[in-house]
């Protein structure tokens, strides 16, 4: 997994602090409708993620068994409504996320190894805003979706002779997100940092009888964006 773009993002996003410190010195604009009138967001998400949870437990197998640390990014766009301190509205996300596939092997020596498990998600829910002073704030949001998985290749060897199958066959399950992220807004501009925790339902089983219970995904974020 390719982790330069999150780390140079995260090192943009370490120097907003500084930024914030300066505004007074070059007098860059906070905004302030006042209560009452609608605002706007756009951002970006950079995420790293790890999943979780039973594959099949005759096999004892889980999701973190056959994929390693996942990588991706989101869309998201919010309408909020100023109530004094607290900015609170709704919110819609796309997201894309790619996890690597890892070889297992069961007790006996036969290997499983999927390919790599690409993840889309459409997700809507509700946002809160609590400004901490003009410059920082902290973010929570909750909301439902969809998450569709794309069909899951791979390779089961058995005694020594590999097979091709389809571990995972195309399906598109229910999801739940939740998450909460600290930031800094430098009139227009933010940028945020924090950690998202999603349930969403299992995949459809390809070639192998797994019993599989939705699975689990913790994720770490930053995002930029603008405010209107």
């Amino acid at each position: 997994m390719r982790l330069a773009p999150l780390a140079l993002a995260f090192a943009a996003f370490a120097a907003l602090p500084a930024w914030a410190a300066a505004q007074e010195a070059v007098s860059i604009p906070v905004i302030d409708r006042g209560d009452g009138d609608m605002r706007a967001a756009v951002d970006i998400v950079f995420r790293a993620s790890a999943i979780a949870g039973e594959v099949d437990s005759g096999l004892d197998l889980d999701y973190s068994d056959i994929f390693g640390a996942g990588s991706g990014f989101g869309l998201e766009g919010a309408f909020l409504w100023p109530t004094g301190h607290v900015d609170v509205g709704g919110y819609l996300a796309l997201n894309w996320d790619l996890y690597r596939g890892e070889s297992w092997s069961d007790a006996v020596g036969d290997t499983l190894k999927p390919d790599t498990m690409n993840v889309r998600s459409f997700l809507f829910g509700g946002k809160g805003i609590l400004s901490v002073d003009k410059n920082f704030y902290v973010e929570f949001h909750a909301g439902f979706g969809i998450v569709s998985y794309e069909k899951v290749d791979g390779v089961l060897t058995i005694s020594g002779a590999p097979l091709d199958i389809t571990v995972f066959k195309a399906s598109s399950s229910f999801a739940f997100d939740i998450g909460a992220r600290v930031g800094v807004l430098l009139g227009h501009l933010f940028g945020e940092l924090g950690f998202g925790l999603r349930s969403q339902g299992p995949p459809k089983e390809g070639d192998l009888a797994f019993d599989s219970l939705p699975a689990s995904v913790a994720s770490f974020e930053i995002a930029f964006g603008l405010r209107f």
